[in-house]
């Protein structure tokens, strides 16, 4: 067994957890025991993982987090071709579209494409592979808590570059694996395979063909009766808690808790 991100061959046991290891040589955190690609397929149409409710509940904090990706983006690219991988019930590709790109996504949980193919989105039920899109295809791939669930984020990521115009934009959003909320929640074996940090995120960037225009601690806002569905919640006592303040409406909240690493970064 090879670390992904720089080959390495030894390993320490990583945060107390069965078969969870750290490289020594790099840092990257990952499960030694990984589902099998047929089995990852399978996991997002039990609505275990991501299921296609909680993106639904997440609409209006998701239109706060994007409008805010968006306007980051703009100051590199005005408009032009976005996709978006594991774009769930798509609802970036809806705010996109309206800020005049033309819009592209790729989703495996069956009920999130169909939401999106109700949206009249241009939504596939496909993994991104080479020969998904031509290469120099894209202005903007946005990646947003999706290199944690695959079996090869350095391949996905040279895939992205090369699917990517020279110059093109990749956004990209994972649990900071450094940060305390992250180590608490986020560590759920077959769903999240890979741990990031800020430090192993810039290498694998930079190993992959990207520059990074910005790389910061990330808080999304996060819709209260959204949680009770996301799988990192949605066992008991918080799915109770969040149930509970679920009722008092639909209210979207951000705490300064940086949990997440959130990266701008443009191909070379």
């Amino acid at each position: 067994m090879k670390c992904n991100l720089c080959d390495g061959n030894k390993f320490d046991q990583a945060l107390g957890v069965k078969s969870l290891v750290l490289c020594k040589q790099c840092g990257l955190i990952f499960f030694r025991k990984q589902p099998t690609t047929s089995q990852i397929k399978k996991f997002y149409n039990t609505e275990i993982f991501s299921p296609a409710e909680y993106y639904k509940r997440m609409e209006k904090a998701d239109k706060k987090n994007f409008s805010i990706v968006l306007k980051k983006v703009s100051k590199i690219k005005k408009r032009g071709k976005v996709l978006d991988v594991g774009c769930s019930t798509g609802n970036l590709l809806e705010m996109a579209r309206k800020y005049g790109w033309s819009t592209f996504g790729l989703e495996l949980n069956d009920k999130a494409v169909k939401e999106c193919q109700r949206k009249k989105l241009n939504v596939k039920k496909k993994e991104l592979n080479n020969g998904t899109f031509p290469n120099d295809h894209f202005d903007w791939i946005n990646l947003g808590d999706v290199i944690e669930h695959v079996k090869d984020p350095k391949g996905l990521l040279r895939i992205c570059n090369r699917k990517l115009k020279k110059g093109g934009v990749l956004t990209l959003s994972t649990p900071d694996i450094s940060r305390w909320l992250a180590r608490k929640f986020q560590i759920k074996p077959d769903e999240h395979i890979f741990y990031f940090s800020r430090g192993t995120i810039k290498l694998i960037l930079e190993k992959t063909g990207f520059r990074i225009v910005q790389i910061k601690g990330y808080t999304p806002y996060r819709n209260l009766s959204a949680l009770a569905h996301s799988s990192a919640f949605n066992q008991r006592p918080t799915k109770k808690v969040f149930s509970f303040l679920g009722k008092f409406g639909n209210l979207s909240i951000k705490m300064p808790l940086k949990d997440e690493v959130y990266v701008v970064a443009v191909k070379n």
